[in-house]
C-alpha cells in the first residue's frame, strides 16, 4: 500500500501513486469521459492510455507525483504533476468519480500538487483542459490559473475547445 496522504473518512482517502494504480487511472478516465463527454474514439482511447503509461513508465519522485483518491480499496480518482524542466510542471490526469465531487476532494487534491510545485521549486504550472469542465475551470480559477491558449479539437470526438492554463508560483 502507498504512503496515506489524508484519511478523509474510514473508507475513503487521498494517498500516494504506485505503479499497479496505472491501469485502474486509465480505465476509470476512459469511462467517466466517455459517459460524461462522449469522447469515444481511438484517439482518444490512445492518447489516454499512451500519456497515462508514459507517466508511470518515466516517474521520478523527485519531480513528479501523482496522488489517489481510494473509496473502499478502489482507485475513484487521481491528480499529477509532471516535470517539463527544471522551472515547469503540468498539471494532469485530473478525475474524480461523481460519487465523491462535492465534497472538497478535488480541491484537496488540486492543493496537494501546487504545494508539490512549490516545494520542488517549480516556477510554472500549467495544465490543459477543455471549456466544458466548468467545476475544474473554477478551481483553476479560484487557485491563479489564468487561460493562455484556446485551440479546436475535432480528433477525440465530439468538437471540444481545448484550453491552455498557466500559472506562475
Amino acid at each position: 500500500m502507498a504512503p496515506i496522504i489524508e484519511t478523509i473518512a474510514d473508507d475513503l482517502l487521498i494517498r500516494d501513486f504506485v505503479p499497479d494504480d496505472t491501469r485502474a487511472i486509465i480505465d476509470g478516465q476512459l469511462e467517466l469521459y466517455a459517459r460524461e463527454y462522449d469522447l469515444t474514439t481511438d484517439v482518444w482511447q490512445n492518447y489516454l492510455v499512451h500519456a497515462v503509461e508514459e507517466f508511470a513508465e518515466r516517474f521520478d519522485p523527485a519531480r513528479d507525483c501523482m496522488i489517489v483518491a481510494e473509496l473502499a480499496g478502489k482507485v475513484q480518482g487521481a491528480a499529477a504533476i509532471t516535470h517539463i524542466d527544471d522551472e515547469t510542471a503540468q498539471f494532469r490526469f485530473f478525475y474524480l468519480d461523481e460519487s465523491l465531487r462535492g465534497k472538497g476532494m478535488g480541491r484537496k487534491m488540486f492543493a496537494y500538487t501546487v504545494d508539490f510545485c512549490r516545494e520542488k521549486n517549480y516556477r510554472r504550472i500549467f495544465l490543459w483542459t477543455f471549456s466544458t469542465l466548468y467545476a475544474a475551470r473554477a478551481l483553476y480559477k479560484e487557485q491563479g490559473f489564468a487561460i493562455t491558449e484556446e485551440k479546436e479539437n475535432r480528433e477525440w470526438g465530439p468538437p471540444l475547445v481545448e484550453e491552455r492554463w498557466d500559472r506562475v508560483l
